[in-house]
């Protein structure tokens, strides 16, 4: 997960269960024209409201949210939105008092583990010019996979692409059993979902580095460390990941309860 802090703007149930491969995600540019079908909830985060929107029906206003929060310019940034837009098939969008506030993109994922196809969500590209509009996009992707899990009766796969280590961060702030650990050490039994989420990601094997996704997508090295500092750097270096390079590190979490969503909210 790749997030970044903006300041473009002046100062804010349904449970899909079939996943999308990325191949049949169809291409959406920063100029499609559909009819979107979104999903409102009011967050219990200020007057913020995150709305859910579903590929093949992203508007002309979807996209233009979008790219006011991301910046203006065709740099780095807008290449890795494409790229995302291509992967994804779920937007979530947070808006306050002063409008678009926040978005994340994911995916919804069975990953081929042994004779099994595992439920997973992928968190991808959040942009964000607020801290709260942030969280209440976490609390809502999180209270979705959550639903998801009660009422099919299985456990969701987490996983995303981490690009600094402020996304390890709120990792551990949001979610359960991350691994690699944050001493990096790692489980055993979970090298299996491992390799099927770096293939969903399309990145190359490395049987040295597991959870590193060398040059994952474009965007450069100087752009994804914007946010490099603070806690979780270590991480990064005991597992190889050159952000220099582009690599990002992979990262698998599971679904918390639902103490410790309001846990993270407090905090």
């Amino acid at each position: 997960m790749t997030v970044v802090t903006t300041a473009v703007f002046h100062p804010p149930r349904r449970v899909a269960t079939d996943a999308t491969p990325p191949e049949h995600n169809p291409a959406n540019s920063l100029a499609g024209r559909l009819a979107s079908r979104v999903l409102f909830r009011r967050t219990p985060m200020s007057d913020i409201f995150v709305t859910r929107h579903e590929k093949g029906a992203w508007t002309d206003e979807v996209f233009e949210a979008m790219a006011r929060l991301l910046g203006p310019g065709s740099g780095p940034g807008r290449a890795v939105l494409e790229h995302e837009l291509l992967r994804c098939d779920l937007l979530y969008l947070a808006t306050d008092l002063d409008g678009p506030c926040a978005f994340l993109l994911g995916a919804r994922v069975r990953l081929p583990v042994g004779p099994e196809r595992r439920p997973a969500r992928y968190l991808g590209l959040s942009v964000a010019r607020s801290d709260q509009g942030h969280e209440a996009l976490l609390e809502r992707f999180t209270a979705e996979a959550r639903d998801e899990e009660e009422s099919r009766g299985v456990r969701v796969v987490l996983f995303t692409a981490a690009a600094t280590p402020l996304a390890v961060r709120t990792a551990e702030t949001f979610w359960s059993d991350l691994q690699p650990a944050p001493d990096a050490s790692f489980r055993e039994d979970v090298l299996p979902v491992v390799d099927a989420a770096r293939a969903w990601l399309g990145a190359t094997v490395s049987l040295d580095r597991p959870f590193a996704l060398p040059r994952l997508t474009c965007g450069g090295g100087d752009w994804r460390r914007t946010l490099d500092e603070g806690g979780g750097g270590e991480l990064f270096r005991r597992m190889g990941i050159e952000q220099a390079q582009g690599d990002r590190l992979l990262l698998l979490c599971s679904v918390p309860g639902r103490g410790r969503v309001l846990s993270a909210q407090a905090a």
